[in-house]
């Protein structure tokens, strides 16, 4: 038998509590789940009344190997093994998977789902955005041509591949129809605006920090009289702390070096420089009055995007739906809607396992 450490015992014995263990690749975790499995199976829980989840189907095969392992080697628990193989030692995605396909009436889709390549998804994407777009162009909609002739000039590109982009970002999101309903009326009032503002103000202070080490550098290196002309330059935009005091002085520039200054010096001049640079391109918003009255003014075409991109979704699940495409995105959030619309089968699925 190991020794275990105190940490290692208490994740293998202690229970009726929730237990998290956060350790790095090779100390031994799945040797301590193994074990916790087994002295579970010891106090007369059987194998496939507890529910094993892994992110990988590798390592499940190696969880459920250990187990059966353990298992031979006790011949007070050899019943068990006749168990193991139905028992669910699987991935999160397999488990979401082998519960829609059992509960598939509930959810009105057929038992036979299986998981679609991403290209054929990926194909639906496009096709569907297009077409969503396409009919906001028909119904001649006044805030999506006015942001199309703000923001497009021969094409759509650019406000497609952005509709694109932040729509496989919400796929992800279980919640993603309720948090687009309540965007704008989370995000477009004065107090996120003022939360927003203080937010970027303090990333321009983190920068104006970066300044000041990298000037620093520079001094262990540069003579006295170029340090004494960077200082001059730089010394109002080093000192001030309010995001208009900033942008009054983003004009600040850097000197030119002393000819024939050494490799060193002129590298690290040049990292000051890009410093300098990221710095004063945060300043290029203007004021704070001017960046508020800007993001509020931003409000009309966030609508827009709000509204393409529900009804994209709605068309997308529904074909979806229809030609039986699915990801493991989706099955999750049908495994999720499941549980949440239907309480006998929480039941029914709580009261088989004693412990995930």
């Amino acid at each position: 038998m190991p020794t275990w450490t105190k940490e290692q015992s208490d994740a293998i014995y202690k229970s009726g509590k929730n237990i998290i263990v956060s350790a790095g690749a090779g100390s031994g975790k799945t040797a301590v789940l193994t074990t916790r499995v087994l002295q579970k199976i010891e106090n007369g829980i059987h194998v496939n009344e507890l529910l094993i989840l892994t992110f990988t189907k590798a390592a499940a095969s190696e969880m459920k190997e250990r187990i059966r392992k353990k298992l031979k080697k006790n011949t007070n628990l050899k019943s068990e093994l006749s168990l193991l193989d139905t028992a669910y030692v699987t991935t999160f995605d397999s488990f979401s998977l082998s519960i829609v396909k059992k509960y598939h009436y509930l959810l009105n889709v057929s038992s036979n789902l299986k998981i679609t390549d991403e290209t054929m998804i990926e194909i639906l994407r496009k096709d569907v955005l297009r077409k969503v777009l396409d009919q906001f162009y028909l119904e001649e909609d006044v805030k999506f041509l006015r942001l199309i002739n703000e923001f497009c000039v021969k094409d759509d590109h650019e406000i497609y591949d952005s509709l694109l982009s932040i729509s496989k970002i919400l796929e992800k999101d279980f919640t993603k129809l309720e948090r687009l309903d309540h965007f704008q009326k989370f995000y477009f009032n004065t107090l996120k605006i003022e939360e927003c503002l203080n937010e970027f103000e303090q990333l321009i202070l983190k920068k104006q920090v970066d300044l000041k080490e990298k000037v620093r550098e520079l001094e262990r290196i540069a003579p006295k009289s170029y340090i004494s002309k960077i200082y001059d330059n730089l010394n109002s935009l080093l000192s001030v702390s309010r995001l208009d005091d900033f942008v009054s002085v983003k004009s600040s520039k850097l000197p030119p070096l002393p000819k024939n200054s050494e490799e060193e010096l002129k590298e690290t001049k040049e990292e000051l420089n890009n410093t300098l640079k990221e710095l004063k391109s945060l300043l290029d918003y203007g004021s704070k009055e001017q960046l508020k009255k800007d993001l509020f003014q931003l409000e009309e075409y966030v609508e827009v995007f709000v509204s393409i991109l529900k009804a994209y979704f709605q068309e997308f699940e529904r074909q979806k739906q229809e030609k039986n495409y699915y990801d493991f995105n989706d099955i999750a959030f049908l495994a999720l809607n499941l549980l949440k619309h239907n309480e006998d089968v929480c039941e029914e699925i709580k009261n088989s396992f004693k412990e995930i």
